[in-house]
């Protein structure tokens, strides 16, 4: 019951990054000094909110090894975008 629901807070936090992603982060590439372009920042929406979206059922579904699979592919994806988030600027 616990892990459902973390899986369920994951999801939640995945969307919650994804749309933050696609309607904040052009504004603040304006303060950075390198031009970075739209289109990385929209390949991660999606990828985030797909990700969100498809923890939902996960989380209703409660298999161990789909939740540990999940957490596995946020985790990729995160550490993906932050590094080259980290190269581009």
């Amino acid at each position: 019951m616990v892990i459902q629901l973390l899986i369920f807070i994951a999801a939640l936090l995945a969307i919650f990054v994804g749309l933050y992603i696609k309607r904040k982060f052009p504004q603040l590439m304006k303060g950075f000094s390198k031009e970075i372009p739209a289109d990385f920042f929209n390949r991660y929406s999606r990828s985030f909110l797909i990700l969100g979206i498809i923890g939902i059922p996960i989380a209703i579904l409660g298999q161990f090894y789909l939740s540990f699979i999940y957490i596995l592919l946020l985790l990729v994806l995160s550490t993906v975008f932050g590094l080259t988030f980290a190269k581009k600027i």
